[in-house]
């Protein structure tokens, strides 16, 4: 079957006169090892991911294909669980200055979002303006077999140095469904400006009655757009605009609006520091009550550095409006993140990788999250890899009692893997 599908979107594709088609295809897999708060003694996990990506350029033109389902087998219970996971992208160079890109990506099955990476990154996550930056038919931007990188529950950031982390429900194994659309568009204005835009309509939550009472569904969109400015090489201004409106069932809503003014400046060759700050409205209607409104700090600040040109460590503080999954509730939220990477020889690269969260306001205050992730990888060739590594997720909150969530494992993987042209 899976042959078939590759011949069709195969011959589709060449009938591109001057296009080129490409492939990615590959499998990884996990063996793992961690306990659960909510489930006594150790558990272990099998995880197979294969994946197949088609991807087509006629240099003006991309459009991108990929599905890469997640097979994971839990000593606690004899059943396959299968998450389906596939997405499509595609850009177009406009004009000579500005790029549209457009991208579909959905899930839908079983999930137990303990699993590392379990919790794909829906609503807005991204920086506004950046989307479409996996190139079409690559299923990811992380290396193959590093599949212990991302935490549970944590989106990927744009600058590599700070992340968010969701807070998740008590029961962590459900039927899960998510999906989300981009818009995005790139241009240069004016000399030294690059306008980034976005425009995205996400939902995620529980698939089914059961679920929804751990994890409610939720609906929403998200709108973004920042100017850049570089006033000489060495430093870039950024004026930053974003809302995201979200709905939960049956009536629960709740959203943010907030601007920053961002600078960032080289501060030699390897090392970048990034300042900014801004206001934040977040706005949240209960069930049956009024929308009760507040009004907090938004901003951040970052650094980024490479020592010995092997060694590259990052830090960031931020303050950022945060949609809660699990009661819908909207509150501003201080992170912190630290990571530390190192390339002992070529084809053998050690991270270690941190981050943290703290509510700053409304009945949530003083709810925690934490999570971290040290790994060791080897690629010895293109085509094969094997990574290493352990994890840790701890959740207090004040609904359910401290250390609601918590959990530590450790993983081995290996992937094959192959990519080229058709």
């Amino acid at each position: 079957m899976a042959a078939g599908v590759l011949a069709a979107m195969t011959c589709a594709l060449r009938l591109a006169s001057g296009a080129v088609t490409t492939y990615d295809a590959g499998v990884t897999a996990t063996a793992g090892a961690r306990t659960d708060v909510t489930i006594p003694g150790v558990l272990e996990d099998v995880e197979l991911e294969p994946r197949l990506g088609l991807g087509w350029m006629d240099g003006r033109d991309e459009l991108g294909a990929q599905y890469g389902p997640r097979l994971a087998l839990e000593s606690y219970d004899s059943t396959v669980q299968v998450l389906h996971r596939a997405s499509l992208t595609g850009a177009r160079q406009l004009t000579g200055r500005w790029r549209g890109t457009a991208s579909l990506a959905g899930s839908y099955g079983t999930n137990d979002l303990l699993l590392p990476g379990a919790l794909p990154a829906v609503g807005g996550t991204t920086a506004p303006g950046q989307t479409g930056t996996t190139q079409p038919g690559q299923t990811g931007t992380t290396q193959p077999g590093q599949t212990g990188t991302t935490q549970p529950g944590q989106t990927t950031p744009s600058t590599g140095t700070a992340a968010t982390l969701q807070p998740l429900p008590s029961v962590t194994r459900l039927k899960y469904l998510s999906g989300e659309a981009d818009l995005g568009l790139a241009g240069t204005p004016a000399p030294r400006c690059r306008l980034l835009a976005s425009l995205s309509a996400f939902t995620s939550g529980g698939a089914d009655p059961v679920a929804r009472q751990s994890l409610p569904l939720q609906r929403g969109l998200s709108l973004g757009g920042t100017l850049e400015w570089t006033a000489r090489p060495a430093d870039v201004l950024a004026s930053s605009v974003g809302a995201t409106v979200t709905f939960f069932e049956p009536t629960l809503a709740g959203g943010f609006l907030q601007a920053t003014e961002t600078w960032r400046h080289n501060l030699s060759e390897h090392a970048q520091l990034e300042l900014g700050a801004g206001p934040a409205i977040t706005a949240h209607r209960p069930a049956g009550g009024p929308t009760s409104w507040a009004f907090g700090p938004a901003g951040a600040i970052g650094i980024t550095d490479q020592w010995f040109g092997t060694l590259n460590v990052g830090a960031a503080l931020s303050a950022t409006p945060v949609v809660d999954q699990v009661s819908g509730a909207v509150y501003d939220r201080a992170d912190a993140s630290a990571s530390v990477g190192w390339r002992i020889v070529p084809g053998l690269t050690t991270a270690v990788l941190g981050t943290a969260g703290v509510v700053m306001q409304g009945a949530q205050e003083g709810d925690k999250i934490a999570a971290g992730d040290v790994h060791i990888a080897w690629t010895p060739s293109l085509h094969w890899d094997l990574s290493a590594g352990a994890h840790a997720l701890i959740q207090q909150t004040h609904a359910t009692g401290p250390n609601a969530v918590s959990a530590e494992g450790v993983y081995v993987a290996v992937g094959v893997h192959d990519h080229g042209n058709l």
